[in-house]
């Protein structure tokens, strides 16, 4: 397996586990927790 392949693999999945994320409106929640996190 070459490293772009590997990119591109990883990505997909990336792609496919915020889809579902969204889907479930955790996104939302996790944008806002790792915001606090990061701002304190």
């Amino acid at each position: 397996m070459t490293g772009s392949q590997f990119e591109v693999e990883m990505l997909e999945a990336i792609r496919r586990a915020v889809s579902f994320l969204r889907q479930k409106q955790i996104l939302h929640k996790l944008g806002v927790v790792v915001s606090i996190t990061v701002i304190g």
